[in-house]
């Protein structure tokens, strides 16, 4: 399959240039009692040089505090230019919890943030995909995984405030996202290996079911600790596109 098999009126439009901006947190206040995250940078740097091999104006920032990452991020949803990019994605590194993201000093509501992009409120990409990919905690339950058998758009006059928005998630709520020292995210390190592979000929929604597929299969906790050993891990994501969403541009 050289070319995505599928009529255009079923994609977003990407013919203007594309936004990617990352929040890479490593370092923390000591009153938070949050480890550095090693191999972040690691995450960070992949990203950086993948997206621009996409295309895309990469732009990022560093250790936020919280205040810094509301107000980069709400900045960045009432620039003018906006109206000159078809896309939009964003990545945030960090430390978390259910519902909520880590500031070098307090966290952030993820819905605070991604609220910013709503389309009563981000009028620059209405109509346009807006891709969230968050790699952090949702809680602190480990995965030790469970043994199974093998088997087997529309014209609108209005569009939906919520629409058109794609949020990636590391792990699923309630559970802990596993980073390697070394290499970085078990969720960025795949990610980033399924889109250079397949973002000639799949859209984003299939490449993140492969995306789901590797952190399952191909990764396990190797601590030496009774109990954290061995565990696994499945990503997730919700999904409010009306349309199939290309990376990489098909021309």
């Amino acid at each position: 399959m050289d070319t995505v098999d599928a009529k255009e009126s079923d994609f977003y439009s990407t013919d203007k240039k594309k936004l990617c901006y990352i929040i890479n947190n490593e370092e923390f206040d000591r009153g938070l009692n949050l480890s550095p995250r090693s191999g972040t940078q690691r995450d960070f740097e992949k990203l950086k040089t993948l997206f621009k091999k996409l295309n895309f104006v990469v732009e990022n920032h560093k250790n936020c505090t919280a205040y810094e990452m509301r107000k980069n991020l709400e900045e960045i949803s009432k620039r003018k230019d906006l109206k000159d990019y078809s896309m939009f994605v964003c990545f945030i590194l960090s430390h978390g919890d259910e519902g909520i993201i880590y500031g070098r000093d307090a966290h952030v509501s993820i819905d605070t943030m991604l609220n910013y992009f709503k389309g009563d409120k981000c009028k620059g990409l209405v109509g346009k995909p807006k891709l969230f990919f968050i790699q952090a905690c949702r809680g602190d339950k480990f995965d030790k995984g469970v043994l199974a058998d093998s088997v087997g758009s529309n014209n609108l006059d209005k569009i939906p405030i919520e629409a058109d928005v794609l949020i990636g998630y590391s792990t699923v709520p309630g559970y802990f996202s596993w980073r390697n020292s070394s290499n970085g995210s078990w969720y960025i390190q795949a990610l980033c290996s399924e889109i250079e592979k397949n973002a000639k000929t799949e859209d984003v929604v299939h490449i993140l079911v492969r995306v789901n597929a590797s952190v399952a299969g191909n990764f396990s906790s190797n601590t030496g600790d009774t109990k954290s050993h061995g565990m696994i891990q499945i990503p997730s994501f919700t999904c409010m596109l009306r349309k199939k969403v290309l990376l990489l541009d098909q021309n």
